[in-house]
């Protein structure tokens, strides 16, 4: 198969990929479908610039084809070439290549030898083919479509109709994944792969625009190294995640049962950065997706309404962290699940809230580590959280008083 030696770099500028109606043909790889990439890779989409179906940074790495037809002339004079016909749309971009019937073309010009790969290295010697044994060299000939350097994406002012992975689709990435993405529009961002894995770190940073769902690690692949996820920034412009923010990766459900957390998806750890007024995230994590093997730390900086006679800003909820850290941040969760049952804080580890931040909780909960205050905590009507370390800190604890009138109740951490 063919080798890339040097580095890849596709620049999308003003242009469209793909039509609504066909996604897969959308597609943009920074890696190829069965070759390896030496180098590093470079995907850049700007300037209003619309993808129909996927951005990865890797490759495809789909399933080699177990053999390859090769044709050979029986009479040269015969011998007319395959053609092939170019539709374009009104702007002049390419909708589709497609090639003129073999049998048409080939009529009774040719014959054919179905050869099959292999990686002998003698058949370097041979041009990498065995005419007399009907082989093929290849030097990857199971580990296809890999990028054996970096791959680094750029998505800016434009719309992604599905998703966009900093890593490949089936092909694995040897070293790390970078991939930032200001002021535009797309389904889901995951900083690995699909299914293909990252043998390093990955790191996502999000300045901007509105997002399904956010994952530092893969879809079903896993992430060998770290994640970064940093989402808005200093500048605090508009930022929307509709439904889920997670540092590690969606996850393999092998049960089919909803839950993937059994599944590892980062190897190392996860640090999470969500900063902003302007800033909105429905729920950060869930104890269904995968897990991480290393301490997931979750930081909100400046993260509240920006109105100082009501400064909670609601999410729905914070799950599957180590340490949540809130820095100048006031947060009020109205705890449901998809179903729109109450639903409180179920793995999370450590819990600091330092003066000046605050948060709500709707729902009974527990945290199985410590908590360490200074700041506001408000229990709504029946709510209990459970703190299995220490409470450390001096907090404020507000009680909605209609349903604790004439009541006792005693705050205690640890045994």
């Amino acid at each position: 198969l063919a080798i890339v030696e040097g580095d890849v770099n596709i620049i999308i500028d003003d242009s469209t990929v793909g039509t609504k109606d066909s996604t897969i043909d959308g597609n943009v790889y920074g890696g190829g479908s069965l070759a390896t990439v030496e180098g590093d890779t470079y995907v850049t989409v700007k300037n209003n610039s619309i993808v129909y179906g996927n951005v990865y940074g890797g490759g495809d790495g789909v399933t080699k084809p177990k053999n390859v037809t090769v044709y050979y002339e029986i009479s040269s004079n015969g011998y007319l070439p395959p053609t092939y016909t170019i539709t374009r749309d009104s702007n002049g971009n390419i909708v589709s290549v497609s090639g003129q019937s073999e049998n048409l073309t080939y009529k009774n010009n040719v014959y054919s030898k179905t050869f099959t790969w292999s990686d002998d290295e003698n058949l370097k010697e041979t041009n990498g083919i065995n005419a007399d044994n009907c082989t093929i060299y290849s030097k990857n000939v199971n580990d296809v479509g890999i990028v054996k350097g970096n791959t680094n994406v750029n998505i800016s002012n434009s719309t992604v109709e599905n998703s966009v992975l900093a890593g490949g689709n089936a092909s694995d990435v040897y070293k790390a994944t970078n991939l930032i993405i200001n002021n535009s529009t797309i389904n889901d961002v995951y900083g690995g792969g699909y299914s293909g894995d990252v043998e390093s770190n990955a790191t996502v940073t999000i300045d901007s625009g509105t997002f399904k769902n956010v994952f530092g690690g893969g879809n079903l692949g896993t992430v060998k190294g770290s994640t970064i996820v940093n989402v808005a920034s200093e500048n605090d412009v508009n930022l929307k995640i509709t439904n889920l923010l997670y540092g590690g990766g969606r996850g393999y459900d092998a049960d089919n049962d909803g839950d993937a957390s059994d599944f590892t998806t980062v190897y190392g750890t996860s640090t999470v950065k969500i900063q902003g007024i302007n800033t909105y995230v429905e729920n950060y994590g869930s104890i269904t997706l995968g897990s991480v093997q290393g301490k997931i730390d979750v930081t909100f900086k400046d993260y509240w309404t920006g109105n100082n006679t009501a400064k909670y800003k609601t999410m729905n909820g914070i799950d599957r962290a180590t340490n949540v850290y809130f820095e100048n941040s006031y947060v009020l969760l109205t705890n449901k699940d998809d179903k729109g049952n109450l639903l409180g804080i179920k793995s999370v580890e450590n819990i600091f809230i330092p003066n000046g931040s605050g948060l709500k909780i709707s729902a009974p909960g527990e945290i199985s580590g410590n908590f360490e205050g200074g700041g506001e905590l408000y229990l709504d009507s029946e709510v209990c959280l459970v703190i299995g370390g220490n409470i450390t800190g001096k907090t404020t604890l507000v009680l909605n008083p209609l349903m604790y009138e004439n009541e006792s109740y005693t705050i205690k951490g640890g045994e």
